[in-house]
């Protein structure tokens, strides 16, 4: 067994996900398949969080433009209701988020797992 670990910029594109699915494809026995967060976006869902629990508004932009850049690769390799179910998983957390002070630590650490998830989805390259 083979584990593939592949950083943010290896997943960060449309192409950079259908090339670790080529890679992935291609070994010759089996893998297991380790993706890191889109490239910065684990820190840019922190400043998210942080403005999030400030009550500060622009929170909410920021993860309109995540959303938005995960809906457009997601849209073009998978298909199906878990993109919306991971999306709205995310504009519920930075709801939460600005509704407790403070932060536990238990929510601050949901956008670092959250990141990892939608990677997971988007690497699971289907077409």
């Amino acid at each position: 067994m083979k584990v593939l670990k592949f950083g943010g910029t290896s997943v960060g594109t449309v192409e950079a996900l259908r090339n670790v699915k080529y890679i992935v494809e291609h070994q010759e026995e089996p893998v297991v398949v380790v993706v890191s967060a889109l490239g910065g976006l684990t820190d840019t869902l922190i400043k998210a969080a942080n403005l999030a629990a400030k009550n500060d508004i622009s929170a909410y932009r920021i993860v309109q433009d995540i959303t938005s850049r995960h809906s457009e690769i997601m849209n073009s390799l998978i298909q199906g209701e878990e993109i919306d179910d991971a999306l709205n998983r995310v504009r519920a957390l930075f709801y939460e988020l600005s509704n407790a002070t403070p932060t536990s630590r238990r929510a601050r650490s949901s956008p670092r797992a959250t990141s990892r998830k939608w990677s997971a989805m988007a690497s699971d390259c289907r077409r």
